[in-house]
């Protein structure tokens, strides 16, 4: 019974031995694990911020091509288009779509509001807002824009042909 409660005693605890060990092993796998969880939410986020990034190039584009489609006239402006309507409450009237600040985070604006705007997750800044008149009833436009966070960019570029415009 004794040489029992001895070898009890003896087995009782790790050795320093095997502590040594295995603090410098659990530590670089927690290390490891950290590490790639916060990869992952790198990631994540990267692609968070280029789903904007496209999400802000498709609004534009996607209010740009209604205005234009329904409008009785187009005409190309000064870094944008002005989109003339009519509608029976007020009257003829124009819409203008201009880039706004090109070099320090474009924007889209419509009648001086922002149409396109910030994001939560990158840095998105249109470049290019160019417009194109095929014929009378024709317009061609382009929009670009950069995520400055990730590097990607995202351009689009369409046609749209004016329904309600009156032949001369």
């Amino acid at each position: 019974m004794t040489d029992r409660l001895h070898q009890i005693r003896e087995e009782k605890g790790m050795m320093l031995l095997e502590l040594l060990f295995m603090v410098p092993l659990i530590s670089m796998l927690l290390i490891g694990i950290a590490a790639a969880f916060f990869l992952v939410l790198r990631l994540y986020f990267q692609d968070l911020s280029n789903m904007e990034l496209e999400e802000q190039v498709r609004l534009g584009a996607a209010n740009l091509v209604t205005d234009i489609r329904y409008a009785d006239k187009a005409e190309i402006i000064q870094n944008g288009i002005r989109i003339w309507t009519r509608r029976r409450s007020i009257g003829q009237r124009w819409f203008d779509y201009q880039l706004k600040n090109p070099i320090y985070g474009g924007k889209i604006m419509k009648d001086g509001q922002p149409l396109t705007g910030d994001c939560m997750y990158g840095d998105i800044r249109i470049t290019k807002f160019y417009f194109e008149k095929r014929n009378d009833r024709t317009v061609f436009f382009e929009i670009q824009a950069i995520n400055k966070t990730t590097g990607k960019v995202f351009s689009l570029e369409t046609g749209v042909f004016l329904q309600n415009q009156k032949n001369d």
